[in-house]
């Protein structure tokens, strides 16, 4: 994809990162800001084990 996106930052386990998808819909929602129906994951860290609690994902939402 290119153009702008927002960048929001899970750090904890993947089995928690539900929650960080809660909190951000939830400020895009007050923000007023539209994004694209996908978002996007970067694994700043390995996932080989989705219970490590210092895994770090990057999310990016696309703003329509």
């Amino acid at each position: 994809p290119s153009g702008k996106a927002l960048r929001f930052n899970h750090k904890g386990s993947y089995d928690d990162i539900d929650g960080t998808y809660e909190t951000l819909t939830a400020y895009l929602d007050v923000k007023d800001i539209v994004v694209q129906d996908r978002f996007i994951e970067e694994y700043v860290t390995d996932l080989s084990d989705k219970a490590d609690d210092r895994l770090e994902v990057n999310i990016y939402a696309l703003p329509r």
